[in-house]
């Protein structure tokens, strides 16, 4: 098998899972089949099937993918990202694909004819797209992969074929192969990019496969929430994690603080900030103000507290009521009363991580995945808490998932199936979720062994079941997403270079809602 990373070409070795306190990993071992041949893809067309429409419909269809083509663009050129929620260095992955060849099983003209009838779609040939993962963890998710298309191949004779696109890419990408009708068969999305991909009729609705997908019961209610587009369920949750707060318990204990809980209230962790604070002699809370995810921290904030991002009809925006000037002013004052590092106007969450590592800070708004990364390098000790709850008292943890859904043209929608099967079983998602320092979406798998020595499985499980899904369900929603970040990162840019009050934040919200106001018109 040939693996392109960044058009270098990593070398295969004979390697068998075994388990570690990162959960499966990969090490020298047991050799693979000798009989596996190693050939790399073609660039493979796939002519999609477009269904019978008037031209009236297809003209609409075809605007409105144009108008969400554009917006696409639009968000990857403010954010830099096309899913926040990810690590700052997978949006910049380059942009062209990275190919996987198939694993073969051996010559096939050798089976016996009742191997060929188990196997409904021998040479049939599924393309899936996946998301670039971190540098870190790549050799072990290409082992996986090579794995995963063996064992395709071997209970449904379907030939998997994989292109990896960079998270920053990949929207344009699947908006692009939407209205070309050519492209991949099954792809991979962020959190809030299934609605976009469905609004353009991208996606095939999965609910008469959901039994053979686990069933409905066994997903997350966020979950279920963010795969779903008009009543139908149009991907399928994987893994992810969240947005959450660690803390230093050995700084808690010299400041004499009990350690936070998930119950904890906004009011309470302002005072865990000012006493820690007081305590250092120095900012002792790390937040961002640059990238996505200083939105979605926003939202969250506003929601907790009774307020709504847009209106139930999605046709106004409604942050610049009072609970999202009382969100934005929460994070303007705890930065005037010295709680906050004046570099968070800068900062993204990749940017704050070194600073929890280094004692520098006691408190930070964290990734899912930072425990990796806090248990190979930080000597204290450390917890993870959800997000505190404000006066509405909802859990209001910021979701991160990846799901996987079939796109709409292909040619192989059986076939789609079965493969996404195999990959949403739980033994797969324990394997990938496992290397890539995620949690799964189904409720099933809370207590798998490959989990249990994750430090924060607890935290970021609590916030899977219990977060209320507060990301509208809209199909410009990156655009709303990306506008959004831009206002905010201004705000707290003049906090830090100037002044700023409850006068100036309300005049900003407005303004920034006029321009969402005005996207929601034309969709």
């Amino acid at each position: 098998m040939k693996f392109f990373w960044k058009q270098e070409r990593l070398q295969n070795r004979d390697t068998v899972w075994r388990g570690n306190k990162q959960g499966l990993t990969l090490q020298p071992g047991k050799k693979k089949r000798e009989n596996r041949q190693q050939v790399s893809i073609d660039k493979t067309t796939y002519v999609g099937k477009s269904g019978a429409t008037d031209g009236r419909e297809q003209r609409m269809k075809k605007k409105l993918l144009s108008t969400l083509l554009a917006m696409a663009l639009t968000a990857a050129a403010l954010s830099g990202c096309g899913n926040a929620g990810q690590n700052a260095q997978d949006s910049e992955q380059q942009s062209g694909v990275s190919e996987v060849s198939k694993q073969g099983t051996g010559n096939r003209e050798t089976e016996n004819q009742e191997e060929t009838a188990d196997k409904p779609y021998a040479g049939t040939t599924v393309l899936m797209n996946l998301n670039t993962p971190s540098e870190s963890v790549r050799e072990n998710f290409d082992a996986w992969l090579e794995d995963l298309q063996a064992r395709v191949m071997e209970e449904t004779g379907i030939e998997l074929k994989v292109e990896m696109v960079s998270w920053g890419d990949y929207l344009n990408k699947h908006l692009t192969s939407i209205a070309s009708q050519e492209g991949p068969d099954i792809i991979q999305m962020g959190s809030s990019v299934p609605p976009v991909i469905a609004a353009a009729g991208g996606l095939l609705d999965l609910t008469p496969y959901m039994d053979g997908l686990g069933g409905m019961d066994v997903y997350c209610d966020v979950g279920k929430y963010y795969c779903s587009w008009d009543g139908k369920m149009i991907a399928i949750p994987w893994g992810g994690g969240g947005r959450e707060i660690y803390f230093n318990k050995d700084i808690f204990d010299a400041a004499g603080l009990e350690y936070p809980d998930n119950d904890w209230t906004l009011e309470e962790f302002e005072q865990n900030a000012k006493a820690l604070t007081e305590h250092m002699g120095k900012p002792a809370l790390a937040l961002m103000g640059s990238s996505n995810d200083t939105t979605y921290y926003f939202w969250s904030q506003l929601v907790t507290d009774g307020g709504a991002v847009l209106s139930e009809d999605m046709t106004k925006a409604r942050f610049n009521e009072q609970e999202g000037v009382d969100a934005v002013m929460r994070i303007v004052n705890m930065y005037k009363n010295g709680y906050i590092p004046s570099s968070f106007a800068e900062s993204t969450v990749d940017d704050i991580l070194p600073t929890f590592i280094n004692g520098e800070v006691a408190m930070a708004y964290g990734s899912a995945s930072w425990w990796q990364d806090l248990v190979a390098n930080m000597e204290g000790n450390w917890g993870t808490v959800a997000m505190p709850v404000g006066k509405a008292g909802l859990a209001n943890g910021t979701v991160t998932m990846s799901a996987f859904g079939i796109m709409s043209y292909t040619k192989n929608p059986e076939a789609a199936a079965a493969v996404l099967k195999i990959l949403a079983s739980p033994e797969e998602i324990v394997k990938s979720t496992a290397i890539l320092g995620w949690i799964p979406f189904r409720t099933d798998l809370e207590n798998d062994p490959a989990y249990a020595d994750n430090p924060a499985k607890d935290t970021f499980f609590y916030v899977a079941k219990e977060s209320k899904a507060y990301i509208p369900q809209y199909q410009a929603i990156s655009t709303v997403l990306s506008t959004s970040t831009k206002y905010l990162n201004s705000i707290f840019t003049q906090a830090v270079t100037g002044e700023v009050d409850e006068a100036y934040v309300r005049q900003q919200l407005d303004a920034l809602a006029t321009e969402v106001d005005n996207v929601l018109a034309e969709n």
